[in-house]
């Protein structure tokens, strides 16, 4: 069972308008692709739907993926490319270096572990209230700042 280390109030005078559906589109949470190192969003939550509304509230999970290069498993590369580089005969630039560094960070990340995190918010607009339940108190900012940005504000009593 998933236990969450944050549950806060939000106060708020805001409503759910009714074109929720069509403002979520453009905050979807999608899976990391290659090379990518960051994907955040709101997931969905049935087969179509990305809130659920029981109650007069409603039920948001906003998601957050990272990938980060390892950076001994970077240095190794790097220096592995720089070793070819000196075995070659070829100058080694300032710019060769950084080249070199970028592209051992590119392949390093492509090999690295995806974090998974999430925050679910309930919107209580009867009680004048946001839940907000994560592991840490910047991931539910987070997702309040994503949510602020989908409904255009949220007004604090």
């Amino acid at each position: 069972m998933k236990t969450f280390k944050v549950i806060f109030p939000y106060s708020t005078t805001k409503e759910i308008p009714e074109d929720i559906n069509l403002r979520l589109e453009g905050h979807a949470f999608s899976e990391l692709k290659d090379g990518q190192t960051k994907s955040t969003g709101f997931a969905l939550l049935t087969e179509s739907e990305r809130f659920i509304h029981s109650d007069n509230r409603y039920l948001f999970h906003y998601c957050e993926q990272t990938r980060k290069a390892d950076t001994n498993t970077v240095s190794n590369i790097f220096n592995e490319r720089l070793r070819k580089v000196e075995e070659d005969g070829r100058e080694l630039t300032e710019e060769t270096r950084e080249e070199i560094q970028a592209i051992a960070v590119r392949e390093a990340t492509k090999f690295a572990a995806i974090k998974h995190s999430g925050v679910f918010i309930v919107f209580d607009a009867q009680a004048g209230r946001v839940w907000c339940a994560g592991s840490t108190v910047n991931k539910c900012e987070a997702a309040l700042k994503r949510l602020r940005r989908v409904l255009g504000s949220l007004d604090a009593e």
